[in-house]
């Protein structure tokens, strides 16, 4: 299972990643949609899915778009409501600093209860209004520590510009975070040097690094 192997240290996880269909999407063809899903799924050997949350990070680029934006579905509602029929675990991608912390609880209760596992990103911009930081997100998760997991994501390319990564991994493992999942590799000198700064900074801690998943 998907949480043994985190709690274990355990090498070689394969995760499938999709994202929800756009918003306004008609009934029957989001049962055509996820019928494919499962369909392309069932034969993989693979340890979870991951439904990501898609935000409109336009505010951080002044590039233009080259196409307009289009909210999706929530990844939780999509993934309770029509994939059901995957019998792997499901990761649920939630911009915390979006929810307060009262709906974040609501929502964590109802993830646990579907045994589904969170990995909490950040706000889509710098000047977003922050409801619930990280940090108290996980927080609130803590009462499911027992039997449950929370994952949060790494980026390689923010590493080679901040050379940061290690100490915000080893910061939101303090919060209990046991597994973490790159964004798309750009660059894999990028995500090398990660894992050897992570490894060194974990060494002089004299803490287990976590799982890292890219």
């Amino acid at each position: 299972m998907f949480p043994d192997k985190i709690r274990s240290g355990e090498s070689g996880i394969l995760l499938y990643g999709i994202t929800p269909p756009k918003e306004g999407t008609a009934p029957e063809r989001l049962a055509e949609i996820a019928g494919k899903t499962v369909a392309r799924l069932s034969g993989l050997d693979i340890d979870a899915l991951v439904v990501y949350d898609v935000q409109d990070e336009s505010a951080r680029t002044g590039e233009e778009r080259p196409f307009p934006f289009m909210n999706a579905l929530d990844p939780f509602a999509f993934a309770a409501g029509y994939l059901d029929s995957i019998p792997v675990p499901k990761i649920i991608y939630r911009p915390a600093g979006k929810f307060s912390g009262e709906e974040l609880s609501g929502w964590l209760d109802d993830l646990h209860a579907r045994g589904f596992y969170p990995v909490f990103v950040g706000v889509p911009a710098p000047d977003f209004p922050v409801k619930t930081s990280l940090a108290e997100a996980y927080r609130i998760w803590s009462r499911h520590a027992e039997s449950s997991v929370a994952g949060a994501v790494t980026i390689p390319e923010r590493h080679h510009v901040l050379k940061d990564e290690d100490a915000r991994i080893l910061d939101k493992m303090s919060s209990g975070v046991s597994f973490f999942i790159s964004q798309c590799i750009f660059n894999l000198g990028y995500a090398k040097q990660v894992v050897r700064d992570l490894a060194l900074s974990c060494a002089r801690r004299q803490v287990n690094p976590p799982t890292i998943i890219f």
